[in-house]
């Protein structure tokens, strides 16, 4: 058993090409174990993730597949962490002592005061649950915007990497006339209900309401803004209530099997790993998806031990699998990753009558454009939809070099210019459109 709880944030210096360079470890306390990240404020580098990280012992192990670095350390006497940090061949020593905390700046964070007012929102949900929120009101709006960020749990600003995505948009679309909507995912900021058993459909149940509760309030048309997995969520949500439209920034529009798929091999190839690994590494991850998908968790089970056993556990490290054939089962069985792993959104989008704007970006590497663009090209029905592809953009619509995910962190853009124009132009047409039609 480990003597004392190491979550909170812990601060490190560690020393390269003759300067000495400020890193930070988060650790957040989780249902089952931790989950953290890395800051390094003086590269510009927030919130770098970390594949995983075990405490056991006063044994503290953390590694990072994109970073590739591993670390190994001990909580001592001293209440400190000390240990070696190793990365592209160098190994450091380091030792974290606990921080009181970590900011970043972002110049497009809007700043008040603010032409419109903003109401913070608690929203009672059925079964006791509650929602948390933020709501903007311009003047005379003329719609209503939902923002559902993507996978994991975030504050009502979708903040990442220091960016504060839907923050920027719903200053700029409460600057064009539209009430926004912004909230906390469960578990954050007051928002309440159970995250381990939680699944897509789950969070659609939960803003299921909020289409309601503004359609009633200010009289107007609302849509959903969805990133990711939110776009998932906004397609199942317009099928139950009333939306009017839909727009999807980086929308996966195959199976949670295929999207992975698409993007291990784009991800790795990017990091120039070799065609012979990424093959592997896609073989193994499709072997275990298909018994998963299959509902064959003691195939999966079995596959993925004796492919630890004849690989070796260094060799599965070596393809960005966890040190322990148990820890990556434990994902892969989560009731999220099988419904994710599972759902195909071709019908449900195929069946959707509203206006649809799909928005990729070319060098987003989760959610790749070349599959997911042109497929729901295909699907959509409604004669003012459409799909725009920004060849710079990477995931989190952000203009990049390479759109690998560590790139976030050193990218001042938070949400890109052009992209918020040709959504607002898009919306201002649609009303157009409606108010002739009617």
């Amino acid at each position: 058993m480990s003597h004392a709880d190491i979550a909170g944030i812990w601060e490190s210096e560690i020393e390269a090409q003759g300067q000495k360079l400020g890193i930070y470890l988060k650790v957040q306390k989780q249902a089952t174990g931790y989950s953290a990240t890395l800051d390094s404020p003086d590269q510009g580098a927030m919130n770098l993730p970390l594949d995983e990280l075990t405490y056991e012992d006063d044994k503290v192990k953390f590694a990072s597949t994109l970073l590739n670095l591993t670390f190994t350390g001990r909580l001592n006497e001293k209440g400190n962490i000390k240990g070696k940090l190793k990365q592209h061949g160098q190994t450091f020593r380091l030792s974290f002592t606990p921080a009181k905390t970590v900011t970043a700046e972002r110049p497009q964070t809007p700043q008040p005061p603010y032409p419109f007012a903003i109401e913070d929102i608690s929203m009672k949900l059925s079964g006791g649950l509650v929602l948390t929120g933020s709501i903007t009101v311009p003047d005379n709006p003329t719609g209503a915007l939902i923002f559902v960020s993507g996978s994991s749990q975030h504050d009502l600003d979708s903040t990442i990497a220091g960016h504060k995505p839907f923050l920027v948009m719903a200053d700029y679309f409460s600057r064009r006339g539209y009430v926004t909507f912004r909230y906390n995912d469960r578990g954050i900021s007051g928002s309440t209900g159970d995250v381990v058993s939680a699944t897509t459909d789950t969070f659609a149940a939960d803003i299921e309401p909020a289409v309601g509760y503004l359609a009633n309030r200010f009289g107007v048309p609302v849509g959903i803004v969805g990133h990711s997995e939110g776009s998932s969520i906004g397609s199942i949500t317009a099928l139950r209530a009333d939306v009017a439209f839909l727009i999807m920034l980086g929308a996966p529009v195959f199976n949670g099997r295929d999207i992975l798929a698409h993007q291990n091999v784009a991800l790795l190839t990017e990091l120039g790993r070799t065609q012979r690994d990424i093959d592997l590494r896609l073989t193994i991850l499709n072997r275990v998806h298909d018994y998963i998908v299959a509902g064959d968790e003691a195939g999966a089970v079995v596959y993925l031990r004796d492919t630890y056993k004849s690989l070796r556990k260094k060799r599965m490290v070596e393809l960005g699998f966890p040190r322990k054939w148990e820890n990556y089962i434990a994902v892969v069985t989560s009731p999220w990753t099988r419904h994710f792993l599972a759902d195909d959104p071709t019908e449900r989008l195929r069946a959707l009558q509203i206006p649809i704007l799909g928005v990729f970006g070319g060098k987003d590497l989760q959610v790749v454009a070349e599959y997911n663009a042109p497929k729901l090209q295909t699907l959509l029905q409604h004669g003012y939809s459409r799909v725009e592809v920004f060849p710079q953009l990477n995931h989190l619509m952000q203009a990049a070099d390479t759109g690998l995910p560590g790139e976030y962190f050193l990218i001042e853009e938070t949400v890109n210019p052009g992209l918020l124009e040709v959504m607002g132009d898009w919306l201002d047409g649609l009303l157009v459109v409606e108010q002739q039609e009617q």
